[in-house]
């Protein structure tokens, strides 16, 4: 319960008889309304005034709740790091360091949350213009993804991560290295080599087999060469931790491998490699031809599927026109005449249906 709470209580309001500025909530507390916080005035231990809270703010942290109700909520200091200050907390989360207080002061933006956010942000921005434009490669350009805002150095850095690049880069020429981003593309090829030991119990048990799927694919679709090539170099960790989470928990009797990483315009395959491969009683196969095989058997599938639907449906046709020449009935229920039974009947001999009663059997 928070302290809002029991103050209200202690002086006679009910969830269903209390202030304007405050509602009973799910949480069965009283809470201030979002238009009441937003016409409050908050102080910083060092005095900074805040502009009233206008989105959710509550949080807990070592058994205390910090929150409106509370009369402390937590915000993040303006000053970033770019100023020591006794009152921060001892936190990572730098939007969360600071804990503040109602008061009522009057609201004064020279002396205020506001003005100081606002001039490190102006601050911030001339530096990242003039980052950008002391960039060898590039520096035209508006954005690249690699570039980071410092909070420890409060100064932007650049850190080249292909993976990120591969992701998000829409350059044509990479702010970084100067390489061309428009030219040719690829993508990074590597393969896998999968062990295990036989442990089923059957005669086999004890039997290793070693399967290699040579020629994955690290991107679903092509990306700039000198990507792919700083991929292939630089980011080996992603494509073993991308392998082991998909395949931790569902082969876990299975040795995996990852092989011969490499970044090319195209899939190439090593026959004479494959031939000693198999030789050797490895098996060999394609990440490509292994696509293509499931997409067959899927089309496999649904050309079966809508056979066996236009069958039945062409069975339910042949019963219904058996049912008019045979017994006179229309489909409704109503009685079929003549001309109708005349029509049924070269209905059914035009489908090779012979004149006897198969709705029957």
């Amino acid at each position: 319960m928070n302290e809002l709470t029991e103050r209200l209580l202690a002086e006679g309001y009910t969830k269903d008889n209390h202030p304007d500025n405050v509602y009973w909530s799910n949480w069965s507390d009283f809470e201030y309304t979002s238009e009441y916080l937003a016409e409050t005035v908050w102080e910083a231990p060092c005095g900074l005034l805040k502009n009233g809270i206008h989105n959710y703010n509550n949080g807990s942290c070592n058994g205390i709740t910090y929150c409106p109700e509370n009369n402390n909520p937590r915000f993040g200091c303006p000053y970033h790091k770019s100023k020591q200050c006794e009152h921060k907390l001892d936190t990572k989360l730098l939007g969360w360091n600071c804990v503040f207080h109602q008061t009522d002061k009057p609201y004064d933006y020279n002396n205020s949350v506001e003005k100081v956010n606002k001039e490190f942000e102006i601050t911030k921005r001339q530096k990242r213009i003039e980052f950008y434009a002391g960039l060898k490669h590039n520096p035209t350009a508006i954005h690249c993804n690699c570039i980071k805002w410092d909070e420890d150095d409060l100064k932007w850095i650049a850190k080249y991560d292909p993976w990120n690049c591969a992701r998000n880069c829409v350059n044509k020429i990479c702010v970084l290295t100067g390489k061309n981003l428009n030219g040719k593309k690829g993508n990074v090829f590597y393969d896998l080599r999968k062990t295990k030991t036989i442990n089923d119990g059957s005669l086999l048990t004890g039997q290793v087999v070693i399967r290699i799927i040579k020629s994955k694919t690290a991107f679903e679709q092509k990306m700039p060469l000198p990507i792919c090539e700083a991929y292939a170099e630089l980011c080996q960790d992603y494509i073993i931790h991308h392998e082991e989470a998909n395949r931790r928990y569902f082969e876990r009797n299975t040795v995996f491998k990852i092989e011969n990483i490499r970044a090319e315009t195209k899939q190439t395959r090593g026959l004479a490699q494959d031939k000693l491969d198999a030789k050797a009683g490895i098996i060999v196969e394609y990440e490509s031809d292994l696509i293509k095989a499931k997409k067959q058997t899927k089309k496999e599938q649904r050309e079966k599927r809508k056979e066996q639907k236009e069958a039945k449906l062409e069975r339910k046709i042949i019963e219904n026109w058996e049912r008019v020449l045979y017994e006179g009935k229309m489909d409704s229920g109503e009685p079929a005449d003549d001309s109708m039974k005349e029509h049924a009947r070269n209905v059914l001999k035009r489908k090779g249906v012979s004149e006897q009663l198969t709705f029957l059997g």
